[in-house]
């Protein structure tokens, strides 16, 4: 082992210890960027983890009686403390262009609409998500009949934004044949209405049957922004650069079936609006720009949602796990925070400007703070 894999292994076993709590692969055939970006990535974790925890199960008091309307009517009038201003605040101003005047309203906006996800969350897993319905306006399902018209099924995206459990109700009551793609490491094979993404196995019979699906003219719905996939772009979305996993714009481009934009968005406090728009890149575009333009234009109506409508934002999965390549939008600072170390061990390392003095001296115990 060199010296600048002694040095990454001595530094996250003695300054990183609060987040490193499983063993880094430190090999010498990992390049110095390479461990960097797997310590990243763990204090990505950290910080997410343990920055996230005291609000993530929120105590809510949900009788048999108690309806999700009243549950947001209550969180609206009585609002729960949040992460500090400061953590997501630079996010707001670098990635979502929220000016000073409006940073009030946009904080608020956006802890409502954290604790509503978890209101919406809280009641599917109760076996309760029918009473969501309730609070979704009527919903115009004209796009996605005549896409169905053309005879090559449809392919419904949405992302990890807005009130998604509406969305999932929504689609699983809309009365078309319905096969909705999940993440979730708990769906199985014999899942007739659901495929797994979370295995490479799965993933392959996945593709399979949602062609077969849209072959015989039904709807396959998922959110495009997940993390899991075989492959991925990198491209510049809200100030930021970030992956986006290839699987559903490669199943539109194989199968050339019409793809509907679904937005799922807050319009009041207890009132879900649900938007369908259909879209389609430039049909002479070779393979690979045909999925960029894909996903440059799924990306936009992302974006343009999460600037609107700071309720939306919810903050959970998808592209907001940025150590998955998602959005970097936690901010944690301060001499004990992954961020703090991580650029005390940039600096330690001396990448920029005296890496080649590094790789000349075996010794370590200088490099100790």
């Amino acid at each position: 082992m060199n010296i600048r894999h002694r040095v990454l292994e001595w530094y996250t076993k003695k300054a990183l210890p609060r987040f490193v709590t499983r063993p880094l692969n430190i090999s010498p055939d990992k390049t110095i960027h390479q461990l960097l970006g797997a310590v990243r990535n763990r204090a990505r974790e950290w910080t997410s983890r343990n920055t996230l925890r005291p609000f993530t199960n929120p105590p809510f008091a949900i009788t048999a009686q108690t309806t999700p309307r009243q549950l947001l009517r209550k969180l609206h009038r009585e609002p729960l403390s949040w992460l500090d201003k400061d953590s997501v605040l630079p996010f707001a101003r670098h990635s979502l262009d929220v000016v000073t005047d409006k940073e009030d309203d946009w904080y608020c906006s956006a802890r409502h609409g954290f604790y509503a996800y978890r209101v919406l969350e809280r009641y599917m897993t109760l076996g309760r998500g029918h009473e969501i319905m309730d609070l979704i306006e009527p919903i115009d399902w004209r796009p996605l009949e005549a896409a169905l018209k053309l005879g090559k099924g449809a392919i419904v995206v949405t992302a990890h934004n807005g009130p998604t459990p509406a969305s999932i109700e929504a689609m699983d009551n809309c009365g078309f044949s319905l096969l909705s793609v999940s993440g979730s490491s708990k769906v199985t094979e014999f899942d007739a209405s659901l495929v797994g993404v979370a295995t490479r196995q799965g993933r392959k019979k996945s593709l399979i049957r949602c062609m077969l699906h849209l072959r015989d003219g039904g709807v396959v719905f998922g959110a495009a922004d997940g993390r899991h996939g075989d492959s991925f772009q990198t491209t510049d979305f809200l100030n930021q650069k970030i992956k986006v996993f290839t699987g559903f714009g490669e199943l539109a481009r194989l199968t050339r079936a019409p793809t509907i934009f679904l937005a799922a968005t807050w319009v009041d406090v207890d009132r879900i609006r649900i938007t369908l728009e259909p879209f389609s890149p430039d049909s002479e575009a070779s393979p690979e720009q045909w999925t960029r333009q894909w996903y440059s234009i799924y990306l936009n109506k992302l974006a343009r949602q999460m600037r609107e409508s700071p309720a939306d934002l919810g903050f959970q999965n998808g592209v907001w796990r940025a150590s998955l390549g998602g959005l970097d939008w936690l901010q944690s600072g301060g001499a004990g925070r992954p961020s703090y170390l991580l650029r005390n061990l940039n600096r330690k390392l001396g990448l920029k400007r005296a890496w080649s003095s590094l790789m000349r001296d075996d010794s370590v115990d200088k490099l100790a703070p």
